[in-house]
């Protein structure tokens, strides 16, 4: 049996939407996750992981602490703003709910035999609906931002903040989260001209 039509569409939006910076990730998340509710009875919702710039940026419609039975992990293609890694899990609650649903996204995204991998992600880790690391990102950002005004190329801006969270024993996010709150130096002043004549 085929898994509803919407769902697909909807997963095939969310996967174009990669290549867009400016898509609204949150809401076809949302509405993926309502057309997979409807596709699948005990369906309880999905995490959507995306490695963008190295880092993770993670969107959840799971809420609360279910019991899951079951789920789906789909890698997603790498695209201009995302990175290999990223990923979609759908979870539910009854044994065997997402094997049509597993069946029909290998077919439809073109996928081999086993990239999409059922049962290996039990504990979908619920919080807050539609929670995503987006700020994390940004204020990482941010801090690339201000190391290339400070002379480093981007490259070696991203290097720099890397290095120094490993040296320090912190995530990158915390070494973010200092750079921005120190206070930038001042740009020296100009030289005066001597007034002649």
């Amino acid at each position: 049996m085929e898994v509803a039509r919407a769902l697909m569409a909807d997963l095939a939006v969310l996967t174009a939407a990669l290549e867009d910076p400016e898509a609204d990730l949150v809401t076809l998340v949302d509405q993926l996750g309502v057309s997979a509710a409807v596709a699948v009875n005990s369906f309880l919702g999905l995490r959507l992981t995306l490695i963008v710039d190295g880092y993770p940026f993670i969107m959840s419609t799971v809420e609360g602490d279910p019991v899951c039975a079951t789920s789906a992990r789909v890698p997603l293609p790498a695209a201009d703003g995302t990175d290999a890694g990223s990923e979609i899990v759908f979870h539910a609650a009854t044994p065997g709910a997402l094997v049509d649903l597993a069946a029909d996204v290998t077919y439809r995204l073109g996928l081999r035999s086993g990239e999409v991998v059922l049962d290996a992600d039990l504990a979908p880790g619920g919080t807050a609906a539609a929670s995503t690391g987006l700020a994390d990102i940004s204020t990482l950002n941010q801090a690339v931002g201000v190391l290339i005004d400070r002379g480093h190329t981007p490259q070696l801006a991203r290097a720099q903040l890397d290095a120094t969270a490993r040296e320090a024993g912190l995530a990158p996010l915390s070494v973010a989260r200092e750079i921005l709150r120190r206070p930038r130096p001042p740009d020296p002043l100009p030289e005066s001209t001597p007034v002649t004549g």
